[in-house]
Formats: structure tokens, C-alpha cells, sequence
């Protein structure tokens, strides 16, 4: 079953109206109507079901910190909600993260996401500007606004993709999680919802959301046997609960993002979470080109390593998967049918693995002196 198999016109005009919420039929929450899938289980929302106007906001109108006054909601997600916002002093917009219910009370959280994404400065990497709290301790993160639509939206609207524009989205967000790895962090959430595309005519992508992500210094912040994800997008890894994921945790996600992308499913699903995690560790995914023949062997090559089920089997990371998508991507340039001949020269060879710390300076980046004030703060 994929999300697009019961898609209808009621699903395609909830992503145009003002934003309302549906009671989901999987977890009994309330989501926007034009979120697709529920944040819990990463299973489809039944769109057509009656919506409901959302309950008033507390934070319109409030100016935060002294300096950011909210505007209106852009989103709510399953730890926090976003909204757009005015820098008083700067006269410039930003989106604003609040953290949501038992997630508001954990100030490590967002702090961890804060250092995260500051450390990075990437084309591909959502810019992180400031941390700070609200009157009562709430912490918030403000980040640069974007303007434009979430992977998920795109693929609700539309299905699957073109066959190149999947590649150079995939491109993009490879070079992102690239950057993301060479600051030693895994993300572990990357799913279409924390995949944003830029307005306009060419594929402009930001990674966002660095909530759960695992800084590789501090792997036991996450307790053995809980799985951190979202279910369709977790390696058998992270399925397993295994606290000490590395990277390619990443790529595997990639690949059933690239998947998805082409056939418009992705390559698990099941009726439960426990029969998806099953899947996850024991089915073999089908090739895209089962579900969409025009997808050239080359490609569905590289499908399949990213989602082996041993680690080891996989690219040894986001950079190795983006060469062999890139020497794709410039063939297709003259030949459109993307075919590779025997393929060794497309995929190349998977390097052995290699820990992110011993690319790069083993020194935490420095840090900037507003994220350590806030955090002194908070910690109080």
C-alpha cells in the first residue's frame, strides 16, 4: 500500500486551504489537514475525513524574548510547532520552534538541535540564528524562514517524481547530511517532512529538524531498545533499537526517501508498526523499477545498496552515495534513458567505513556566545 493509493481530490485541496486540522485515524491526534502522514506511526492521513478549525493560539501576537514578534502558524509536527515571526530589531522574518507538551519541559533537546544545525553552514542545512526561552522556560529556536513546500507535500500532490528531479533532490540532500556528518552528527530523522524545497523553477533543498539527531560524542542519550525515527524511514538498525548508529543510519533513510520518490511508495509498509518494523528486518525491498519499469537498472542499483540490511553493505556514507548519483545525473545530461552498460563505472566501489571523528577535527566546533549564555540560562 503507498500513501498515494487512496489519494483523492479532497487530499490535493487540503494542501491550498487555511490551515486545519483532522483527527487521525491512526493515533487519535489532531494533525494538519495537509500533513500526509501521521507523525507517530508514518502512516497516511485519510484527508477526506472532516476537519476541524484549530483552537487559538497563545503565542500569536506575543513578542518573544523581547525581540520576535510571532505572526502566525506555518506548522505543528509531533514535538514542537513553527511559526513565522518578525526580528523587531533587524525588520527581517524568521521561523520560530517551540517545543510542544513533555518535549517543552526537556531544554536539552532543543539546545541539542541548536548546536547542532549552528555548527553547520551549509546551502543544503536549514541556518540556525539564535536559541532562547520564554518567560517560563520554554525554549525556542529561531531559524531562517523559508518559502516553498516540504518533500511530503510534493509527493501528496504529485506522486512520484520525475526521474531526474528525484536524482537532484537526492543529490542536494546528500550534500547536506554530508556537512551534517563531518560535524560528527547523525540525524536519524530524515524522512520527506524535514526535506523542504525552496520556491521556483530549479530544486532548491534544506534539510531541517535536528531534534533527535545524535551527536557522536553523546551516544547514550538514547537508551538501548528505544527506537528513535519515523517508522517507515528507520534503518534495521535503529528498528532493532540499537543505541550506537552511525551514519549510514542516514543513507538508508536516503534510500527509501529516493525510493519513494520514484515509484510513490515507500519500499516498506505494513498494517502496524510491529508488522513495518518486521518488514524493515527481514523483506527485501522490490526494486523501483518493479513498480516503475522506465527506472533504468543503474539506478535501481543504487537503491539497493543504500538499503541493505547490513550497514556494512551500504555506502560508507552520504558522500559515496552522491557520486554514484552524480555520475547518473551526467549521463542522463546526454542520454535519456539513463542506461549505465554494465554499471561498474556508475556506482564505482563502496569504500570501507569510516567514523565521521576520524574525518575531521576532533575538536567541537566553537560555539557562539548567545547559544552558551541561553544555555547557562536554561540550565538554571
Amino acid at each position: 500500500m503507498g500513501r498515494h493509493d487512496a489519494r483523492d481530490a479532497a487530499r490535493i485541496t487540503a494542501l491550498s486551504e487555511p490551515l486545519r486540522f483532522l483527527t487521525c485515524e491512526h493515533c487519535g491526534l489532531p494533525h494538519e489537514s495537509g500533513l500526509g502522514t501521521c507523525p507517530f506511526t508514518g502512516r497516511a492521513i485519510d484527508a477526506s475525513r472532516p476537519s476541524i478549525a484549530p483552537p487559538p493560539d497563545p503565542f500569536i501576537g506575543q513578542v518573544l524574548d523581547g525581540r520576535y514578534a510571532v505572526r502566525e502558524l506555518l506548522g505543528r509536527g509531533g514535538m514542537g510547532s513553527v511559526y513565522r515571526a518578525l526580528h523587531t530589531a533587524l525588520d527581517r522574518e524568521v521561523a520560530v520552534k517551540i517545543l510542544l507538551g513533555k518535549e517543552a519541559r526537556s531544554a536539552g533537546r532543543l539546545l541539542r538541535e541548536a548546536r547542532a544545525a549552528a555548527a553547520i553552514r551549509h546551502d543544503h542545512v536549514v541556518a540556525v540564528h539564535d536559541v532562547a526561552a520564554l518567560d517560563d522556560g520554554t525554549p525556542f529556536l529561531v531559524m531562517e524562514l523559508l518559502d516553498g513546500e516540504s518533500l511530503d507535500q510534493r509527493l501528496l500532490a504529485r506522486g512520484a517524481l520525475e526521474i531526474v528531479e528525484a536524482i537532484d533532490i537526492t543529490l542536494q540532500l546528500l550534500a547536506g547530511l554530508e556537512a551534517v556528518h563531518q560535524t560528527g552528527v547523525v540525524h536519524r530523522d530524515v524522512k520527506p517532512a524535514n526535506v523542504f524545497l525552496l520556491a521556483g523553477d530549479a530544486v532548491r533543498v534544506k534539510l531541517l529538524d535536528f531534534s533527535i539527531s545524535k551527536l557522536s560524542e553523546a551516544s547514550q542519550l538514547t537508551r538501548t531498545g528505544e527506537i528513535v525515527g519515523t517508522p517507515r524511514y528507520l534503518s534495521p538498525e535503529q528498528a532493532r533499537g540499537l543505541p550506537d548508529v552511525d551514519a549510514r543510519v542516514d543513507v538508508w533513510a536516503v534510500g527509501v526517501l529516493l525510493h519513494e520518490m520514484l515509484t510513490g511508495e515507500t519500499p516498506f509498509d505494513a498494517e502496524t508498526v510491529s508488522g513495518l518494523v518486521t518488514s524493515i528486518l527481514v523483506d527485501d525491498p522490490r526494486p523501483p523499477s518493479a513498480t516503475r519499469p522506465e527506472v533504468p537498472p543503474a539506478l535501481d542499483r543504487v537503491v539497493t545498496v543504500a538499503l541493505s540490511k547490513s550497514p556494512d553493505d551500504r555506502y560508507a556514507s552520504a558522500t559515496a552515495m552522491r557520486l554514484a548519483l552524480a555520475r547518473l545525473r551526467r549521463r542522463a545530461e546526454t542520454d535519456d534513458t539513463l542506461v549505465d552498460g554494465e554499471g561498474d563505472e556508475v556506482l564505482g566501489t563502496i569504500p570501507r567505513f569510516v567514523e565521521p571523528s576520524t574525518l575531521v577535527d576532533s575538536q567541537p566546533p566553537e560555539r557562539g556566545g548567545r547559544l552558551e549564555e541561553t544555555h547557562e540560562r536554561l540550565k538554571e
